[in-house]
């Protein structure tokens, strides 16, 4: 979603993208919206998946890999945002196997890395941690599908007391402040935040915690939400108010 947008209004202009794709027969338009709104819809605690299966349908039955793989990966990524383990872990052999066989390398890399995702929320840390230093060896990797394998690693090292977490948790914010979206600035600061508290180091993590609610500003998206527990977990092991200024105008889930 565009920085300054609305849930409500991206939900608007993805419907209407969709008719207009519907109107002038362009499926790839059509998956896009659908796939888009899905995605919307999680970020704000919703269940998006209807949307992000049926623009699923319709990329394999009008043959459109890319729209495809594009929607295989929402689907883990959204199943594994929402905790819905069982499904992450279905969309993830069906995902990988089909961008695999379809050479769709981008793909591929964003479904392992929302797969090290799941694998941390479900304490598998030795596949989590496998998944990302294969992944983060390969060649040509754009700095945000590195994110999710970066924050990956860097928790599970942090978590360890191994050394070369910092390295990749500064990767990790360097990327995601390139990016200037809050869904990828926000979980690296929270990645960093929780590490600075195991080091003992309240207030560096207290630091780390509210620069990734100001970073985000006043968000124009509910997804902020999302890493909210994230962050005020990390306040409040620092010994600092579980709300910064302006955490509280974040609607949605966490």
């Amino acid at each position: 979603m565009a920085l300054g947008t609305s849930h409500e209004d991206m939900q608007r202009l993805l419907g209407k993208a969709g008719d207009i794709g519907e109107q002038f027969g362009y499926p790839d338009v059509v998956c896009y919206a659908l796939n888009g709104a899905g995605l919307c819809l999680v970020d704000a605690g919703q269940d998006g998946m209807p949307e992000i299966e049926e623009s699923l349908q319709l990329a394999l039955a009008t043959d459109l890999p890319e729209s495809a793989g594009r929607a295989y990966s929402s689907l883990v990524e959204a199943a594994t945002r929402l905790h819905r383990f069982p499904e992450a872990d279905r969309y993830y052999a069906e995902g990988l196997a089909y961008c695999e066989g379809s050479e769709l390398g981008v793909f591929s890399m964003c479904i392992n890395g929302w797969r090290a995702r799941e694998l941390l929320f479900l304490g598998r840390w030795d596949e989590a941690a496998e998944i990302c230093t294969q992944k983060l060896a390969s060649p040509g990797i754009s700095p945000v599908n590195q994110l999710n394998h970066l924050c990956v690693l860097g928790t599970i090292r942090g978590r360890r007391g191994e050394d070369g977490a910092w390295e990749l948790l500064d990767r990790a914010l360097e990327y995601a402040e390139g990016t200037g979206e809050p869904p990828w600035i926000a979980p690296a600061r929270a990645a960093r935040a929780e590490l600075r508290w195991l080091e003992g180091k309240p207030d560096l993590a207290a630091a780390e915690a509210t620069a990734g609610y100001d970073r985000g500003g006043r968000p124009a998206r509910p997804v902020a939400a999302r890493v909210a527990g994230q962050l005020v977990g990390a306040t409040r092991r620092a010994g600092r108010p579980a709300r910064p200024a302006g955490a509280g105008r974040a609607g949605g889930r966490r």
